[in-house]
């Protein structure tokens, strides 16, 4: 066998082994790229909430779909639809963590709706009583009147916010503004002399 002749020979083989690989990734990249798609559009279905009640998870959850994004892109075909059910275990895990985030939140926004609105209303009736009061009772001042005032507008508008973020969805800060609201209102019940419910210290 001349030289040429196991040139050619090694030319051919090396061809060969080259469509065979291109057919196999050929082969790869619709399922792969289905399998993405798939798992993208999952990723997409939480995105919202879960960056309320669980961003921690959810960066990790992106920082997973990143690399399979860039596997493809690499064509690595294989290591994305072996990635993929990974990830989808993720999302699913993803879900749960929301689910349960929600619940708790849930549990302590009621509780907030349930005594709060009361609160203040007896705020603003001392309020409004003092307001209107000739004389102001030993150790109230104007000046500590102004501030129970102003503490009142606050709570109140606090109470609004959280109320909005509620009805959005988004338990998060409602219930955080929820928990301003009771540290306003014993602050200011302090303030005014008005017994203090156990409910507003913890």
């Amino acid at each position: 066998m001349t030289l040429n002749t196991l040139r050619k020979s090694a030319w051919i083989a090396c061809l060969a082994a080259t469509l065979v690989l291109f057919a196999a990734c050929k082969d790869l990249k619709t399922p792969a790229q289905q399998a993405l798609d798939s798992v993208t559009a999952a990723v997409n279905s939480v995105t919202d909430v879960a960056s309320i009640y669980a961003p921690q998870d959810l960066a990790a959850v992106q920082n997973a779909l990143t690399g399979l994004q860039q596997s493809f892109g690499l064509k690595e075909y294989q290591k994305v639809i072996d990635g993929v059910p990974q990830l989808t275990a993720q999302v699913e895990a993803l879900k749960g963590t929301i689910q349960s985030r929600k619940a708790e939140l849930g549990t302590s926004w009621s509780a907030l709706t349930a005594g709060l609105p009361g609160v203040v209303d007896a705020i603003k009736g001392r309020v409004d009583i003092l307001a209107q009061a000739k004389k102001l009772p030993a150790g109230m001042t104007p000046e500590m009147l102004a501030s129970a005032q102003q503490g009142l507008a606050d709570m109140t508008a606090a109470w609004g916010a959280a109320t909005a973020a509620a009805n959005a969805d988004n338990l998060v800060d409602a219930v955080a503004k929820g928990d301003q609201v009771k540290s306003m209102a014993a602050q200011v019940m302090t303030s005014l002399g008005m017994q203090v419910p156990p409910a507003l210290a913890n």
